[in-house]
C-alpha cells in the first residue's frame, strides 16, 4: 500500500536540489498536502538542514540498506530526483521498477534514463515539480500511465539488457 511518502534521494544539498527540495516542502504544507519528504543520503548541507527543520515536514534518514530502501521507494507516492549534475541516474530507474512515479530533473544524462517514463522538470522550478505531484494525486489514469510507462523504460535497462546491447555492439563492430 502506498504512503503519503516523497521520497528524495542524495541528501539536503544544493547540487541534488536539496534547495529546491525544501521549497517543495514547504508548498507542499502550505497547500494541506500529508506528504512527508523522505531525504535519503548526504552529505547534508547544514543551511538547508535548519530550512528543513523550519519547514517540519521534512525527514531525514541518512543512508538506507538496499532493502530499506527498495522498501520505501516501493511505498512512496514518488521519487523526487532534481539532482543537477548526475552521471547516470540509478534511483529513478529503480523506483520505475517498483512501479513508483518519478519526477526528475532535466539536467545531464536523466532525461535520456528516464525516457517518457518520468516527469522531468527544471531542478530549479518548484511550482513545476508542485504541479507534478498534485497531478499524480490527482488524476489516476495519467499516474497509472506514467507507472506503466516507467515500468517499461526500466526493463530497458536491466543488467541483461544491458549486456544484450553491449553484445550486439561487439559482434556488429566484427
Amino acid at each position: 500500500e502506498r504512503t503519503n511518502d516523497i521520497i528524495a534521494i542524495g541528501g539536503l544539498r544544493h547540487l541534488k536540489g536539496g534547495d529546491t527540495l525544501v521549497r517543495l516542502a514547504e508548498r507542499l504544507k502550505a497547500s494541506g498536502d500529508p506528504a512527508t519528504v523522505i531525504s535519503v543520503g548526504g552529505p547534508d548541507d547544514e543551511r538547508l538542514v535548519a530550512a528543513a527543520e523550519r519547514v517540519g515536514n521534512i525527514r531525514r534518514v541518512g543512508f538506507l540498506s538496499d532493502t530499506a530502501l527498495a522498501e520505501a521507494l516501493g511505498r512512496a507516492r514518488a521519487l523526487v530526483f532534481l539532482s543537477r549534475y548526475e552521471g547516470f541516474g540509478m534511483p529513478p530507474l529503480e523506483a520505475m521498477a517498483l512501479q513508483t512515479p518519478v519526477i526528475a530533473s532535466n539536467a545531464t544524462a536523466l532525461p535520456e534514463v528516464v525516457g517518457d517514463g518520468a516527469i522531468v522538470v527544471d531542478p530549479d522550478d518548484t511550482d513545476a515539480a508542485f504541479a507534478a505531484l498534485t497531478r499524480l494525486t490527482e488524476d489516476a489514469p495519467w499516474r497509472e500511465d506514467l507507472v506503466a510507462r516507467g515500468l517499461a523504460q526500466a526493463r530497458r535497462h536491466t543488467w541483461e539488457a544491458v549486456a544484450d546491447k553491449v553484445a550486439a555492439a561487439l559482434l556488429s563492430a566484427r
